[in-house]
């Protein structure tokens, strides 16, 4: 159940503030990135399998 201090734990940043480690709100937790000129690859871990997702650059998304 969501709450006050949950909510407060949540982060919305640049895709291109992401870093290794940090969990992104219902994808997982970032174990890799590839940064390319035309988009960013974030390596998720999840399920214990690694999944590949593609975003622009200028993506904003939800982390705690």
């Amino acid at each position: 159940m969501l709450n006050h201090e949950n909510l407060s734990q949540l982060r919305i940043v640049p895709i291109g503030e992401i870093k290794t480690g940090d969990f992104v709100v219902d994808l997982g937790k970032v174990v890799e990135i590839d940064k390319f000129p035309s988009r960013i690859n974030l390596i998720i871990l999840r399920f214990n399998e690694k999944h590949v997702i593609k975003f622009k650059p200028e993506t904003l998304v939800v982390i705690k």
